[in-house]
């Protein structure tokens, strides 16, 4: 996945002397292992200059790390950048109406911020064995201000198995969060960077 990421801003050059800027908005999965120095770190070995900087917040979604909402996000949006890398709460994009009330508009936030940027929507991929319960979870109840993932599901989780069916095991939890990232690319981001794909190909499935 994060050789997909890096290649993907790979020697796309500013301009001479001018190192292409990217900035990273998520949350564990962008944090762990510090992927945004990892990122810089292969696309220097690539021959690109490139300088970073990130607002993460474990167990969010990228709804509450709006501009509006997030004062260390709003700081680094009013700098110049060349790529906005954003990327949601792990099960959110698979949760429809969870797409429609966080992700989508999160997505118009940041597009309408974004200046001369582009904007990435970091495609993550699924859990090791899939969803083990029920029910999605919301760990972070400060990044859920307009509801929880499992009021959300439609038919509700609690009643019905047709959620967890839908993503319990890794393959289908990643497919099922790839359709939710490229449907929210519809709402007008630039490119989307299929990292959740690529480790499920180099997983074999």
């Amino acid at each position: 996945g994060l050789l997909a990421l890096a290649l993907s801003a790979a020697g796309l050059a500013t301009g001479v002397g001018k190192p292409t800027r990217v900035l990273f908005v998520g949350n564990s999965y962008t944090y762990v292992h510090d992927l945004p120095h990892q990122f810089q770190n292969v696309a220097e070995s690539l021959g690109s200059d490139v300088e970073v900087a990130n607002s993460t917040i474990g167990g969010c979604t990228l709804y509450a790390q709006q501009a509006e909402f997030d004062n260390a996000t709003a700081a680094l949006l009013g700098q110049v950048w060349d790529y906005i890398v954003v990327q949601d709460y792990s099960l959110l994009p698979a949760v429809r109406k969870a797409r429609e009330v966080y992700l989508e508009p999160a997505v118009r936030g940041f597009i309408s911020r974004k200046g001369q940027a582009k904007v990435v929507l970091y495609l993550t991929w699924g859990y090791h064995s899939g969803l083990d319960s029920s029910c999605p979870s919301s760990d972070n109840a400060e990044c859920f201000p307009l509801g929880t993932l499992e009021n959300l599901t439609d038919p509700n989780c609690n009643a019905s198995n047709a959620f967890h069916d839908s993503i319990g095991t890794f393959e289908c939890m990643g497919y099922a969060v790839a359709r939710g990232y490229f449907a929210a690319n519809g709402v007008g981001a630039d490119l989307v960077a299929p990292c959740g794909l690529a480790w499920q190909v180099v997983r074999g499935t």
